[in-house]
């Protein structure tokens, strides 16, 4: 995000690479919406979505300093093809394999709070290459490198910025263009968030209402109108919650995510922060979702101690992810990759886990 130096890292991560960050790990189909409006894709949100790991180092360099830090690395796996549903990557062979029979996606989507420098682009060179040389694949004379997709989401723009930044590569004689589309925050409604269900975009909204924050001292009506469209955004969530377009789960994490950025952005402004902290749910606490989750894989670590401490922590994830609504399907995927199982051993973790689960409420 905002955190850009002159040589082109990053800095510390601030509030916002936080809010964008959880959102992607803890909710990672609600980025499918986002991935469409920017790309023009028609992902169903059925699809399986992979968050790999967005530090990298350089091939062969794991130094101090070199690491790369990206605001994401997403793999979306697409139903059909002959891989099977829902697939489970246990090798970054198989990962290969999918992107060479384009049955599925790479993305690199960064977000910045501040109106983008120069530097960016080339952190995306870097950034997408960094991504590329984990999938490159190799055979006979040749070698195929996958450039994910990328975007930039500014939630400050200027009407100078474009609606996209190609980036040239030249080699050989030959230019390659790649185009970065970017979403303007501002070009976005809130009934134009609401109205295509871009959920992911919530918590970032308040930055389209930035002056009349700073006018709400001079004007109580702003703070009013500032207040009506967060008791929409809060009545859309529940309204959705109840018509299964989110879970509990996913409903609560933007919430809590809608209230760091609220109080990060009204810093200054106690009567605007209170208020509208007070429409999303108070203070960011530790909801039900999470606490369920987190003291299942306390109880998971516990019971570690005398099942074995790899066994009781993979049976206590499970536990706590079925106790937030996921199903058997979303659950197998994710473990099988955390703990480098096979279909059958992963399996055999959750059969356990709901045994356990029934013995305990019975």
């Amino acid at each position: 995000m905002d955190t850009a130096r002159s040589n082109g890292q990053r800095g510390a991560p601030t509030a916002y690479d936080n809010a964008f960050r959880t959102l992607q790990v803890d909710c990672p189909r609600l980025i499918l919406p986002v991935i469409n409006e920017i790309f023009g894709k028609n992902y169903s949100g059925d699809e399986q979505v992979y968050n790999f790991a967005n530090e990298l180092f350089p091939e062969g360099v794991s130094a101090p300093g070199t690491r790369i830090i990206s605001d994401s690395n997403i793999t979306v796996i697409r139903r059909g093809g002959d891989h099977g549903f829902p697939f489970s990557i246990k090798s970054i062979d198989e990962l290969e394999d999918l992107f060479a029979n384009r049955s599925a996606d790479g993305y690199q989507i960064e977000c910045e709070s501040n109106t983008p420098d120069s530097t960016i682009w080339i952190r995306f060179y870097k950034y997408g290459a960094s991504i590329a040389v984990h999938t490159a694949m190799t055979g006979g004379d040749s070698t195929d490198i996958f450039f994910p997709e990328s975007a930039l989401i500014c939630l400050r723009s200027r009407r100078s910025t474009p609606g996209s930044h190609t980036l040239r590569i030249h080699a050989q004689g030959n230019v390659l263009n790649i185009s970065v589309p970017i979403l303007r925050l501002s070009d976005y409604s809130l009934d134009d968030i609401l109205d295509k269900g871009l959920f992911f975009l919530l918590p970032f909204y308040i930055f389209n209402r930035e002056k009349d924050i700073a006018a709400c001292k001079e004007d109580p009506t702003r703070l009013d109108s500032l207040a009506e469209d967060y008791e929409r955004i809060e009545s859309y969530l529940d309204k959705s919650e109840r018509d299964g377009s989110i879970t509990s789960f996913e409903k609560q994490s933007i919430k809590n995510m809608t209230i760091e950025v609220i109080q990060k952005i009204s810093d200054g402004n106690p009567p605007v922060k209170s208020r509208l902290e007070g429409i999303m749910g108070g203070q960011i606490l530790e909801y039900e979702a999470k606490t369920i989750y987190r003291s299942g894989i306390a109880k998971g670590i516990a019971e570690g101690r005398a099942e074995g401490r790899a066994e009781g922590k993979i049976i206590g994830k499970i536990q706590a992810w079925t106790e937030v609504g996921m199903k058997k399907e979303e659950i197998l995927p994710r473990i099988i990759i955390k703990y480098h199982l096979k279909d059958n051993e992963a399996s055999d973790y959750y059969e356990k886990a709901i045994s356990k689960e029934e013995l305990e409420s019975s």
